[in-house]
């Protein structure tokens, strides 16, 4: 999560969530000032169900700006799929573990430095 430019009221303007969850949706709300603007562009993935609360009171009591991203509507999936098997879209792809590898493939995964696709063989 990055939050940037305090207000003077105390607390920040904005915050800009690009990991989501319930967890993150409490700190944002209890780190924004007056006014503040919370975007989430992304959900955990236990999260993608609609179950992230809002907490209502904080929200309306400090005039906050909720705005998220959606989830896909399945047309959109089926179009994503479609690209791809006509060879429309083109997913770089990092590095290929061996099963065996599964540790150094989530290693990678969790140090954020890779640019494409982490792949592993079963």
């Amino acid at each position: 999560m990055t939050a940037l430019s305090a207000p003077p009221f105390g607390g920040v303007d904005v915050v800009l969530d690009n990991y989501g969850g319930q967890e993150m949706m409490d700190l944002a709300t209890g780190i924004t000032g007056f006014q503040a603007r919370i975007v989430m562009i992304a959900w955990q993935g236990e999260a993608w169900d609609g179950t992230v609360a809002v907490p209502g009171l904080i929200a309306l009591g400090k005039g906050l700006r909720i705005v998220t991203s959606r989830g896909s509507l399945y047309g959109e999936q089926k179009l994503v799929v479609d690209l791809a098997e006509a060879g429309k879209i083109k997913m770089p792809v990092q590095d290929i573990f061996e099963l065996e590898d599964m540790a150094r493939a989530h290693e990678l995964l969790d140090s954020g430095k890779h640019m494409g696709k982490i792949l592993v063989r079963t």
